[in-house]
């Protein structure tokens, strides 16, 4: 399903030179460009990976990507939504509805169960909270730590809390998954489980974009998308 008649389907993400400039007031020495000039679609049910050495720009633009920094110039679309000029408010109802983030320091609320945790992914929805639990309980069964449900985050594992933050993420059924490093915390083996979790997500629908400087890791994935210096220099969808 990745990678195929992608022009036939809805576009999730729609970027069209994008730019961030920091210290654009101050003088030119001190004036770095993080994005120059990028350009880049997203289709519904893609698994891409954004990879980049450190000071590609790969980060910057995922946190432009996840409406956590806006950009100096360019557009964006988040699921046919213009984010670029949205103030405040607006960009965290985006980010509340369109938008889940998985990241390598799993930021999981130590006191809380797994299933607490996970239902706190849909606490701005105004979703009341008996049914924010029975979707916690069914994402945490949809990444298999239905057995986990009322275990804390020191009673897990590394990838267990991973997948916890994975749930997260899905329980809302978000159009687009930013995932930033989601196996940089982890061993070889619960490397290798999130990939083919992450996988087995995106065959069931989900649009998930993976950030890494890790190249082995960017080539599990059915599209690489490389950044240096700001800008995008390679775009490539394998073959099925």
């Amino acid at each position: 399903m990745t990678g195929t008649n992608l022009d036939h389907r809805h576009l999730v993400l729609e970027a069209d030179d994008l730019t961030r400039v920091f210290g654009e007031g101050g003088t030119e020495a001190g004036r770095v460009v993080a994005l120059d000039g990028v350009s880049l679609t997203i289709a519904a049910g893609e698994l891409a990976a954004l990879v980049g050495p450190s000071g590609s720009g790969k980060s910057t633009l995922m946190h432009v990507f996840g409406c956590l920094d806006t950009p100096t110039g360019g557009t964006l679309k988040i699921n046919g939504i213009g984010v670029s000029l949205l103030d405040d408010n607006a960009l965290s109802a985006v980010r509340a509805h369109q938008i889940g983030f998985v990241f390598q320091q799993f930021f999981l609320n130590q006191t809380q169960t797994a299933i607490e945790n996970v239902a706190d992914g849909l606490l701005y929805t105004g979703i009341p909270r008996a049914e924010r639990t029975r979707r916690a309980s069914d994402a945490l069964q949809r990444v298999g730590l239905g057995d986990r449900l009322t275990h804390r985050p020191s009673e897990l594992s590394g990838g267990q809390r991973q997948r916890v933050a994975i749930a997260r993420a899905v329980v809302g059924n978000p159009p687009l998954i930013l995932a930033d490093e989601p196996t940089g915390n982890l061993d070889s083996q619960a490397s290798a489980d999130i990939v083919a979790l992450l996988h087995a997500l995106n065959y069931e629908g989900t649009t998930i974009v993976v950030v890494t400087h890790d190249l082995k890791l960017a080539a599990l994935f059915p599209r690489q998308i490389q950044m240096r210096d700001g800008s995008i220099v390679a775009d490539v969808v394998a073959q099925p």
